[in-house]
């Protein structure tokens, strides 16, 4: 890692994960959120580097998008792209390799690159990351299967991005995630 990507990977930590409960409620839950982040699934994040760039990518939207300074909103968000192309590149790959055994690696990049769509707006394509990532879970055998020490699986059921896709798009109707979700 550049030192530019250990301050995003820090800034990940010290304002990104605080602000998750703006669009994850934790609930009373955000304590054990928390200490998930730091016993679970920080360290998961550095085992893979498309998981990395995803986290990245995360950081950079969230910078360009608190920054008021037009030039600083520029830059991060040409390298959010740069992040998200490499965690789509890693994503296809790993789908490539993987097949039906797909690790909760993919499915965590997945869930990045959707965060990155509702974040930007662009509901649709946040829409098409989550039937790829409910399509996944399947294939694992359901929400119950998916790891990462039963984290990812908790924060899949905190973001509850089904409701929020169906309230932000009003036709959305995703019948499969029923099974899983």
């Amino acid at each position: 890692m550049t030192k530019f990507e250990h301050f995003l990977l820090d800034y990940y930590a010290a304002s990104v994960i605080p602000d998750a409960h703006l669009w994850c409620h934790h609930g009373d839950e955000e304590p054990l959120f928390i200490e998930g982040v730091r016993l679970y699934w920080l360290p998961f994040v550095v085992t893979d580097s498309g998981l990395l760039a995803g986290i990245f990518l995360s950081s950079c939207r969230n910078l360009a998008l608190r920054e008021h300074r037009p030039q600083a909103n520029h830059e991060y968000s040409q390298l959010a792209m740069m992040y998200k192309l490499e965690c789509i590149r890693s994503v296809n790959e790993a789908i490539a390799t993987e097949g039906l055994t797909i690790t909760e690696t993919t499915i965590a990049k997945t869930l990045l690159l959707c965060a990155d769509e509702f974040m930007c707006d662009d509901l649709n394509a946040s829409a098409l990351h989550f039937e790829g990532m409910n399509n996944m879970i399947k294939l694992k055998g359901g929400l119950s299967n998916v790891g990462v020490n039963g984290f990812l699986r908790k924060a899949l059921k905190w973001c509850n991005l089904e409701n929020i896709l169906k309230i932000s798009l009003p036709n959305y109707n995703l019948k499969s995630t029923r099974d899983t979700m």
